[in-house]
């Protein structure tokens, strides 16, 4: 029982400390590399700036514990329950975090490059991920709804499945990320980059990207229903058989998309202004839509 323990600067390297108690406890700049830390209390505990290369972390309790800085990197932080602890600019490099909750968590400006989350369900609702650089990383079927993930870098990310309705990714990078059957309905894309992104039937219903940036995207059997993308940039992407009832895209770019067969009847869809040359819409079904001032030319309908 460590609880209240200060053991800051403490080098504790290949400590055998499963199950110990640290509520409230203090290792602030301590060396906890290759230590055994399984399920220890760490309520409230602070690790900030601590080097925890290696170190066993399953089924830990991290209700609110503080890792600023800390370096936590090939660590095993699977089944670990971490509401409320903050990670800012820490390092998960490496890391693995299957089964991990993270509710309300802050990860603002963490690195997790490469993370393998793959049939984790990591539960971030809610978390805080601004600029976390997480490019390569794998989180198929995670949890991050409502999370704040502005300015993130998720480029290369395996995403596919994620429950992710109403998250920010406001100025996220998601270039060449796979989003195959995610829901993110509801989201704040503004300005996010999905350059290249595999997105197919992906949930995207009501969720603003203005300024959005999708050039050759794969975007079929999506559902872009009352989506909200003015001056985004479509081109050279794929949009075959989504759907865009209600979508408003004014200004928005689409040269070369391929849009066979979209189906827009009854959408009043919005495209304004928009570019279309070069389209391939052969067989698309626009009644009623709106192409004021659009440039249509060597468009195929």
């Amino acid at each position: 029982n460590a609880a209240n323990a200060d053991l800051s600067d403490a080098i504790l390297t290949g400590v055998k400390a499963a199950g110990v108690k640290l509520t409230s406890a203090k290792l602030i700049r301590a060396d906890i590399q290759n230590a055994d830390l399984a399920g220890v209390d760490a309520v409230r505990a602070d690790f900030s700036e601590a080097q925890m290369g290696n170190v066993k972390l399953r089924g830990a309790i991290l209700a609110e514990a503080v890792l600023i800085k800390a370096k936590v990197t090939s660590a095993d932080l699977s089944h670990i329950e971490a509401p409320r602890a903050d990670m800012t600019q820490g390092t998960l490099t490496k890391s693995s975090m299957a089964g991990a909750k993270l509710p309300s968590a802050t990860l603002v400006g963490v690195n997790a490059a490469s993370v393998d989350l793959t049939d984790c369900q990591v539960d971030l609702t809610d978390a805080v991920l601004t600029d976390v650089k997480a490019a390569g990383a794998r989180l198929p079927g995670a949890t991050l709804i409502k999370a704040n993930a502005a300015n993130a870098d998720l480029s290369d990310a395996i995403l596919t499945g994620v429950k992710a309705a109403g998250v920010k990714l406001t100025s996220a990078k998601l270039i060449r990320a796979d989003i195959q059957n995610a829901d993110l309905a509801g989201v704040d894309a503004v300005r996010a980059d999905f350059s290249e992104a595999q997105m197919g039937n992906v949930k995207l219903r009501g969720a603003i990207l203005a300024e959005a940036v999708l050039i050759k995207a794969k975007v079929t059997s999506a559902d872009l229903s009352h989506i909200e993308a003015p001056r985004a940039d479509m081109t050279q992407g794929t949009l075959t058989k989504s759907s865009m009832a209600g979508a408003k895209l004014p200004s928005a770019t689409l040269v070369g998309v391929n849009a066979a067969s979209v189906d827009l009847t009854d959408c009043q869809v919005d495209l304004t202004d928009a570019v279309l040359t070069d389209v391939k819409a052969a067989g698309a079904r626009l009644p009623g839509a709106t192409l004021i001032k659009a440039n249509a030319a060597n468009a195929d309908l």
